[in-house]
């Protein structure tokens, strides 16, 4: 038998080594595929859950949102509701203090204004048949500013009891300007009308079948210029035989303002 030649030999060798590495490659391009099929897979399986993770974080971030928007409206409503009270306790707060204020102010007026009063009433003289006579007043200012205006009205005349209410309102149409200082010691007097009677009402009189009634309204103002004309009402009476300066008081008519 021949022996082959190298020739032969080595290409049979080449030939072999052909083929290994043709199988080589083609098996280094099966397992290449195969991993990138897997990369594939992993990146789609990686992409998804990122997909997931931005839905998960959105749906948080809504929920977050609208816990936050309803946190901010229950806030707001809270606040609105807070300084509502707020308001309502200042304002209830303010008219008190004004109130508190006003009667303050009101009760100092009280205090400091002036006080017109009758410190003493007299007759002029005992009446006679067909004489006149008149009835004073001696006034007093207990108060503790001017009184302003000052401006009597008064009414004499002889009844058996307590003489009807007198209506004055048309003799304070024109007001004076009479002024009585504070705390005055009653020298600020006025006369009432002149009063004439019969003999036969001088012998009811004497007899004490009627008396001597004078009533009078002092109006006047005060320094502080509010609450007025400010009013004093006096009834007294005199009886026969009595000191001319000594008077009672009528069981009504006798009363002044309260402002």
């Amino acid at each position: 038998m021949e022996k082959p030649k190298w020739t032969d030999v080595a290409i049979v060798v080449l030939t072999v080594g052909i083929v290994c590495l043709a199988g080589m490659q083609w098996w280094e391009m099966h397992s290449g595929g195969a991993q990138t099929d897997r990369i594939i897979s992993a990146a789609q399986g990686i992409e998804a859950n990122a997909r997931q993770i931005v839905a998960d974080n959105r749906e948080v971030l809504a929920k977050n949102k609208e816990a936050i928007e309803d946190t901010l409206r229950e806030n707001r409503e809270e606040l609105a509701k807070a300084l509502a009270q707020n308001r309502h306790a200042l304002d209830a707060s303010a008219s008190q203090g004004k109130m508190a204020l006003q009667a303050a102010i009101s009760a100092s007026r009280l205090d400091q204004r002036s006080w017109v009063v009758v410190s003493k009433f007299a007759l002029s003289e005992e009446p006679q048949p067909d004489k006149d006579f008149s009835g004073i007043f001696w006034m007093v200012n207990s108060g503790t500013t001017p009184a302003l205006n000052v401006s009597p009205a008064s009414r004499l005349g002889l009844w058996g009891g307590q003489p009807p209410p007198a209506d004055f309102a048309n003799s304070l149409g024109t007001r004076n300007r009479g002024m009585i200082p504070p705390r005055t010691t009653g020298d600020t007097h006025f006369y009432t009308g002149p009063l004439r009677l019969t003999k036969a009402q001088v012998d009811a009189y004497a007899a004490g079948a009627a008396r001597i009634y004078a009533d009078a309204l002092i109006a006047y103002d005060d320094a502080f210029g509010t609450g007025g004309p400010h009013w004093t009402k006096v009834c007294v009476w005199h009886a026969s035989g009595r000191p001319l300066d000594e008077f009672g008081l009528c069981d009504q008519g006798n009363d002044v303002d309260h402002q």
